[in-house]
């Protein structure tokens, strides 16, 4: 028993009893052959009034026919455990003890091996189910094969807040393989989530997240979606070949999603489809080869958004070379700033029906369709500053003649003169550096003495 450091009391059971002993190797409780009850006995039995952790061991194979519960001031070290859910049992396998209003504190779950076994748990059973809790820890845990979640961390009114759920990896989970439901101030973390048949990572309600590092793959809807809550930041994930989207904003706002690998998705890298979705950043990811052909890389129907410092593309061609790589689609006041956009089969940039927009400093470059593309009733953006070379089509077009006040001005477009249709559309000191010329102008503005500008 030694080398694991000290702890009040060890379980331990090699598939026919579990056993107790205390800190001496003395047999406690036991030998019994319900399992959980053994490890709930010594998860029960530590010091009472206890203000410090208190470690219980669990260490052997384990087979639960009812959930293991996690105290407060408890260290539950599963390091050495691999535990099974009987078969047609449709519990959770590990929740904290006060699932109500008061909850539980300052308790961590750590490492071991737990199989769902939902092929024999056909109607319900989460790997971990934590409510309303405070300064709790899950980590290192493997968590496969739960026929609902693999982590599930809900709080209804009463919040959870201060916890960290990181280095966990959940797989083929028959829903989401973690959800994080009003847990507020807390980190989510550098977990590996993949193959589950709902989305990787589910953040909800509250604010003050931190999810960060996590790896979310092959998952058969979103790697990570964002339903609620805000003022988090979403940063150095990696979400890739997931069938629906990389990162699906469908509420909550004012996060921060920055500094991503979105790669391969057969939807959108970024989707932000919720309309109070606002005053969210989403800066500095690297994008590509999402969504076939017939979808964006970027796509927002939200306002008061800034895409920024991103690399946006596609390396495949055809049928693997995305649609738009900006899609911004009846917004208003979002900025698409400085970023590379790339070898797209539409264009780099479309505002469809989207209204005073700033387009500013990107560089889109070698695209099957116009550079910018502004339709539908797109109106009052401004269009300044930006590169276009090698997109097929040209370098940007008024699609619509409800597209109105729209301006172009400073920009260097490789292609050539824009093309517009629009209404009221204003151009000038636009500049063709292949051609080493001024391309047309469009309404230029004129000076006190009316004479045009050039």
């Amino acid at each position: 028993m030694g080398g694991r450091g000290e702890y009040r009391y060890l379980v331990e059971s090699y598939g026919v009893n579990a056993t107790v002993y205390d800190y001496q190797g003395i047999i406690v409780h036991g030998p019994g052959a319900v399992d959980e009850t053994e490890i709930n006995w010594a998860l029960t039995n530590l010091t009472a009034g206890r203000t410090r952790k208190e470690t219980v061991v669990v260490t052997g194979n384990f087979i639960i026919n009812n959930p293991i519960l996690v105290p407060d001031y408890v260290i539950l070290d599963l390091s050495e455990a691999y535990i099974r859910l009987a078969n047609t049992r449709n519990l959770d396998m590990i929740q904290n003890r006060n699932q109500d209003a008061t909850g539980n504190q300052h308790f961590e779950i750590l490492g071991g091996i737990l199989n769902g076994n939902k092929a024999n748990n056909l109607v319900a059973g989460h790997g971990i189910h934590l409510d309303h809790c405070h300064y709790a820890t899950v980590r290192g845990v493997v968590i496969y094969d739960c026929r609902q979640r693999g982590i599930h961390f809900y709080s209804d009114t009463a919040l959870s807040d201060y916890c960290e759920i990181n280095e966990n990896r959940v797989s083929t989970c028959q829903w989401e393989g973690i959800y994080i439901h009003n847990v507020w101030y807390s980190v989510i973390g550098w977990n590996f989530t993949y193959s589950n048949i709902s989305d990787g990572l589910s953040i909800q309600a509250g604010l003050g997240r931190t999810i960060i590092g996590n790896v979310s793959v092959y998952n058969q809807d979103d790697g990570i979606t964002i339903g609620s809550g805000g003022e988090s930041s979403i940063n150095d994930n990696t979400s890739a070949l997931n069938s629906d989207r990389g990162i699906h904003m469908s509420g909550g706002g004012a996060y921060a999603i920055v500094g991503n690998t979105i790669f391969g998705n057969g939807q959108e890298g970024i989707r932000i489809d919720g309309t109070a979705c606002n005053i969210n950043t989403i800066a500095g990811n690297y994008i590509y080869d999402n969504g076939g052909n017939t979808l964006d890389q970027i796509y927002i129907a939200a306002s008061r958004n800034v895409v920024s410092s991103n690399v946006i593309g596609c390396v495949g061609t055809g049928s693997n070379q995305g649609r738009d790589g900006v899609r911004i689609v009846n917004a208003s006041n979002c900025s698409v700033v400085d970023n590379l956009i790339e070898n797209l089969a539409n264009a780099g940039v479309q505002l469809y029906g989207a209204s005073s927009c700033l387009v500013s400093g990107n560089v889109i470059v070698n695209g099957d369709n116009y550079g910018i593309l502004l339709d539908a009733d797109a109106n009052y953006n401004r269009i300044t500053e930006n590169f276009t070379q090698g997109n097929a089509v040209g370098c940007a077009r008024v699609n619509n003649a409800n597209c109105d006040n729209n301006v172009f001005t400073n920009n260097n477009f490789d292609e050539g003169n824009i093309s517009d249709i629009g209404t009221a559309t204003r151009a000038w000191l636009n500049y063709d550096p292949s051609a080493n010329i001024f391309i047309a102008t469009i309404n230029p503005p004129t000076d006190s003495g009316g004479d045009t500008l050039p």
